[in-house]
Parts: C-alpha cells; sequence; structure tokens
C-alpha cells in the first residue's frame, strides 16, 4: 500500500492485493483532490489484472466525480517481437485549477466549465521489437467526447479562457519509433495525427488542444 500528498493538494492511496497465484493481482485506489474547479473531486478505482500467456487481461472500473466508468483493456503477445493490444477506457476528466490557470497572466476563468465525458474511447495496437537496439509501436483510436474543452478567446479581450463543445468526434493514429544508439543515449521519432469533428456544429473548425496541456 502507498499513499501520499501531492503538490494540488490531493490526497491519494493506492494498494494492490496478490492471490496465491502470481499471474493474478488486484489493485484499488482512492483519490480526493482539492485543487478542482469544481470544489474537490473524489476518485476510486479498481482493477483485475490476469496473465494467461499469451494473453494479458485488465479490466476493473473508475468512479469520479458523478460517474462509474468501466475499463477493459487486452494484450496478446503474437510472437516474442510482436504484442497486439485493444483498448477501452471511457474517462470522465475534471481539469485541475493549477493545471488550467497557474502561472499564466494571459488565461481568465470559466465558471462555467464542465467536465469532459469520453464516453468512447478505443485503442487497438501493436508493440514490435525489430532488433536489440529498435522498437516500435504503432495505434489507432477512436473517441466520442461529450462537453470537449478548448482554449478560445470569445471576447476578443487577449485573454484565452478554457470552453466546452457540447459533443466532438476525434479519430486518430499514433507512430513511435525508439533506437537505442548507446546504453545512454535513446533516440525517439514518433508521429500523431488526429482529426476532430464539432457535432454540433459541422465544419466548424476545432482549434487545437495540446495534449501536454490536459
Amino acid at each position: 500500500a502507498s499513499g501520499g500528498l501531492d503538490s494540488g493538494d490531493g490526497i491519494f492511496s493506492d494498494i494492490k492485493f496478490f492471490t496465491n497465484d502470481i499471474n493474478h493481482s488486484i489493485r484499488v485506489s482512492m483519490g480526493w483532490w482539492k485543487d478542482s474547479i469544481f470544489n474537490g473531486v473524489w476518485d476510486f478505482t479498481a482493477e483485475d489484472h490476469i496473465n494467461m500467456a499469451p494473453y494479458i487481461f485488465n479490466f476493473g472500473f473508475t468512479y469520479r466525480g458523478s460517474k462509474i466508468s468501466p475499463k477493459f483493456d487486452t494484450y496478446y503477445g503474437i510472437t516474442r517481437e510482436t504484442t497486439f493490444y485493444f483498448k477501452y477506457e471511457p474517462e470522465l476528466y475534471y481539469p485541475k485549477f493549477s493545471k488550467l490557470y497557474t502561472g499564466e497572466y494571459y488565461f481568465e476563468v470559466n465558471p462555467d466549465l464542465q467536465p469532459s465525458w469520453k464516453w468512447l474511447n478505443l485503442t487497438i495496437g501493436v508493440d514490435h521489437i525489430f532488433s536489440e537496439t529498435v522498437s516500435g509501436n504503432f495505434e489507432v483510436e477512436r473517441k466520442e467526447i461529450d462537453n470537449y474543452i478548448i482554449w478560445d478567446d470569445t471576447d476578443s479581450d487577449k485573454l484565452w479562457s478554457p470552453l466546452n463543445i457540447q459533443s466532438v468526434s476525434e479519430a486518430g493514429m499514433n507512430f513511435v519509433v525508439v533506437w537505442k544508439i548507446l546504453p545512454e543515449l535513446i533516440q525517439t521519432a514518433s508521429y500523431n495525427f488526429i482529426s476532430a469533428f464539432n457535432n454540433i456544429e459541422p465544419g466548424k473548425a476545432i482549434p487545437y488542444l495540446s495534449r501536454d496541456k490536459f
């Protein structure tokens, strides 16, 4: 078991249970985040991990805020070098106040911001080891998101504020290659493509949202 306090006044605990079978474990975690524009958010997650080589299964659920989100992912070792995986992980996302505004003088608070509900979140991918020094990953993803969060300056006062788009469909792909040049030197190359569509106002552009921001 582990627990602690983070810089955003969050309290969390993490507990793992193991059966007599080393291929089966259960993980339970719980947290409360004071640093939320939603006046604190409770988070509870329970997961069951089962290793049935060449398959690995993880399933469970997360309770966050006001929703219960099931989650499931499976991995299949096609060969020693290649692993196929599938993930289904809906998510209710509550952005923290510190991540939205701290240290930035050109942002303004949006008291009406709603949490983002990613009710469909599918990922299919493959990991492959090409050699002792080169490995890669390719995946495709499909998402349906309610209250998608963007940044915009709607009143032209040069102050950006996070806003919600009621419904957004998103599809994309990711490709990563890792090259271990030396034991102390690793080079990574990646390509990411995302296509997002506004389901409420078709044809209206959706401002780019850096994944690093959230």
